[in-house]
């Protein structure tokens, strides 16, 4: 997979809102890195539903970037972005987002197989500096 340095962003759509409870959290009130896992799942799925992708989906690869803290009680939205497709994959940026100062708290970029999805995207969108891999390519 092959992304480029970003010169515009993707078009970012919202997917997802919620806030972390206590019980996803460690004994220093910081969420949990499974319940970061959850929220983008559940951004995954919403987004998946809204662009009708056929049921049969699954995801191939996914890179996980955990940018910051997330404390107790803290309001959260899940932004999806199609970063990329061709006839067979997707490739999609989720970012966690505080939902008040916008700051990124985790940014997940998947590639789904799909048979179908019909949504026309080709080839590579920049990405956010903070979301692609740093070291091993996709």
């Amino acid at each position: 997979m092959t992304f480029t340095e970003p010169s515009g962003a993707p078009d970012f759509e919202l997917a997802f809102k919620g806030s972390v409870n206590r019980w996803e959290c460690d004994e220093n009130d910081h969420l949990n890195v499974r319940f970061y896992s959850r929220m983008v799942w559940e951004s995954l799925l919403n987004a998946l539903a809204d662009w009708k992708v056929a049921e049969g989906w699954r995801v191939r690869i996914q890179h996980m970037r955990y940018l910051a803290e997330a404390r107790m009680a803290t309001p959260v939205s899940g932004f999806v972005a199609r970063v990329g497709a061709t006839a067979d994959t997707i490739d999609v940026l989720t970012e966690l987002r505080h939902s008040f100062t916008g700051v990124v708290l985790a940014a997940f970029l998947s590639r789904i197989e799909s048979v179908q999805h019909g949504l026309g995207l080709t080839g590579p969108v920049p990405l956010p500096k903070h979301a692609g891999p740093r070291g091993l390519p996709m």
